[in-house]
């Protein structure tokens, strides 16, 4: 309590700037406490309380403009509001029902008729320092209180140096109620040292609050991936979790173990992308996630390793989780091959012909215009095609339909055994069949049809009476040079056909596009600006090297 009387200023100024700076990081301390996870309730009254307190220290500043009863008063008045936010602040701490604003103001109330009697109804001067220092210390021991006893809390270092700072200050402030006490101990350097205790166990206490809610953060992520790992094994579907980073598993199910053929002792030398046939489908899934964080029903086709050959379609459904501090994959997979089968059935029913298994002449066209469309922007070669079984009619007439099914089944047969997978067959009609010959020029296409014209007449069928059944392909052959429109080439090579039926058949007739060193373009066989080249059969169609000679 400030004796305005005896006020040395200098000292007082020094006292005063010391004293508030200790209290200001207190308050600092305070608002760090509170803003930790699980704070308790009360802080900003514990902090009210504080200002309280330097805003009595500061009230001797406007002593000049005020009564000298008014200045004692306004002084224990600010004291006891500090103490009325203290207690009602600890008491909240303390989960106390009825502590709260009205329990404040009553409190307030109390405190505060106190002091308006020392003041202005007697003139006693030790009621004014019982006032002061005692409703300091029960304000600090109420506080002290507040921080003993955190049953819930596993780290309280913090708390309990708090309450002893605390307790220190309440029994110091109690001591100087006496005047011995005010002569033996009444020194603010006992006072700044105890406050900058209980800063200390503040900041202390706040550590130990973040370090219980990250202990707890970690035990209940722990609990959740042991509850998800629960989860995973009692799942009917199977489940695979691989670490996004370097696509290694990390957690399978036993589903999974027994759909993917997984050995679970080599769990971490397997890769989600070694269980996909499809080199490039992993890189699909992450474009895909790039885009969005997860994937439904994505059909593949399981690699034939893991299936032991048989074709085994599965549905994928993945999105990305955190699973034990990784970034990871969650994917969970459905056998839908017996549903693929009869899509791929359907799919074949559709663009198939029942008969040969080439291609129907309508999904052909479409095929076709998409190549077309892609030379066109890549400037990339193709050759079309159009093979006619010879004498095919002669072929019905004397042995019979089913053997003339048996030289188109054949005949198809060889055309995708000696050809590339990417080259496109089509049953155009009746004996012609169409072929799209990707990603080559003409000269090596007519290499190739010429080398599948001559295994073709080598082909020998078996009728039921025992009858050696042969039979020759005449080849039309065109470029893409030669037109970018679809109804043009088949148009020519139709022509081509016609030319190598004409000719001899058993042959191979390129139609190209060709201009003459006048610059005129030249006629070949009636075909005005276009060569006509042909291959012919050689003496051994067994072993064939074509002979390649212009008609004119």
């Amino acid at each position: 309590m400030i004796d305005v009387s005896t006020l040395d200023i200098t000292l007082f100024l020094r006292d005063y700037a010391i004293t508030t700076a200790i209290l200001i990081v207190v308050i600092l301390a305070a608002y760090y406490f509170k803003k930790q996870p699980d704070a308790p309730d009360g802080i900003n009254l514990m902090i009210g309380g504080f200002f309280a307190m330097i805003l009595s220290k500061s009230i001797v500043f406007f002593e000049y403009f005020m009564t000298a009863k008014f200045f004692t008063f306004l002084e224990i008045a600010f004291v006891c509001f500090a103490s009325v936010l203290f207690i009602t602040a600890s008491l909240m701490n303390k989960k106390i029902r009825f502590a709260g604003e009205m329990f404040a103001y009553i409190l307030l109330a109390i405190f505060l008729s106190i002091p308006l009697y020392a003041v202005y109804f007697t003139e006693a001067q030790y009621l004014l320092y019982l006032i002061y220092y005692f409703a300091l210390g029960i304000g600090f021991s109420f506080m002290a209180v507040g921080f003993c006893g955190r049953g819930a809390q596993k780290e309280t270092f913090g708390f309990n140096i708090t309450a002893i700072g605390l307790f220190l200050l309440a029994a110091f402030n109690f001591v100087l109620i006496t005047k011995w006490g005010r002569d033996t101990f009444d020194s603010i350097n006992l006072s700044l040292l105890l406050n900058f205790f209980v800063a200390i166990g503040l900041v202390l206490a706040g550590n130990n609050l973040l370090s219980d809610k990250i202990v707890q953060q970690a035990n209940e992520i722990t609990s959740g991936q042991e509850r998800l790992r629960l989860i995973i094994q009692a799942s009917p579907f199977p489940i695979v979790i691989s670490r996004l980073r370097d696509d290694r598993l990390i957690l399978v199910n036993r589903k999974a173990e027994a759909l993917l053929g997984i050995d679970i002792t080599r769990l971490s030398e397997y890769k989600l992308a070694d269980f996909f046939e499809e080199s490039g489908f992993k890189t699909e899934i992450m474009m895909r996630l790039e885009k969005s964080n997860k994937i439904d029903s994505l059909d593949f086709l399981l690699n034939k390793k893991q299936s032991s050959g048989v074709d085994v379609w599965l549905q994928l459904s993945t999105h990305i989780i955190d699973f034990e501090y990784e970034i990871a994959l969650y994917s969970s997979f459905q056998d839908i091959t017996e549903r693929k089968k009869k899509e791929i059935e359907l799919f074949k029913e559709a663009t198939r012909d029942p008969l040969t298994g080439a291609y129907t002449r309508r999904f052909f066209e479409e095929m076709a215009e998409k190549e077309i469309q892609r030379s066109v922007r890549y400037n990339r070669p193709f050759c079309l095609a159009m093979i006619d079984a010879d004498h095919f009619k002669n072929v019905n007439d004397t042995y019979g339909h089913a053997i003339g099914d048996k030289v188109l089944k054949e005949l198809v047969a060889t055309c995708e055994k000696v050809l590339r997978k990417t080259d496109i067959i089509c049953r155009f009609g009746g004996e012609e069949f169409l072929i799209l010959l990707l990603e080559i020029d003409l000269s090596v296409a007519q290499v190739v049809t010429d080398r599948l014209r001559a295994i073709i007449s080598n082909i020998i069928i078996n009728t039921d009476s025992g009858q050696e059944v042969r039979f020759t392909v005449s080849i039309g052959l065109v470029p893409s040079t030669y037109s970018t429109n679809y109804d043009e080439l088949v148009k020519a090579v139709d022509e081509a056909l016609y030319v190598a039926k004409n000719s001899g058949r058993n042959r191979v007739v390129a139609l190209a596009p060709q201009v003459s060193s006048g610059g005129a373009k030249a006629a070949a066989s009636g075909s005005e600006g276009n060569a006509l080249v042909q291959s012919v059969p050689s003496k051994k169609d067994a072993e064939p090297k074509p002979a390649l000679e212009m008609l004119s």
